[in-house]
């Protein structure tokens, strides 16, 4: 996914977790940072993820 992105010739946009591999799968695309807040029942989380762009 992370070679489609720097080679296509549209725009992309890929939301992953933010974890080490991902942010080393795709270096040098520009990337940005959010909270998702997950809610399973009774229990909620929030988790970071990484929204990368094909273009700046």
């Amino acid at each position: 996914m992370a070679e489609l992105a720097r080679t296509i010739q549209g725009s992309m946009v890929i939301s992953v977790n933010d974890i080490p591999e991902m942010r080393e799968a795709f270096e040098g695309l520009p990337l940005g940072r959010i909270g998702i807040r997950y809610s399973f029942g009774k229990d909620r989380a929030l988790f970071e993820a990484l929204i990368i762009r094909n273009r700046g």
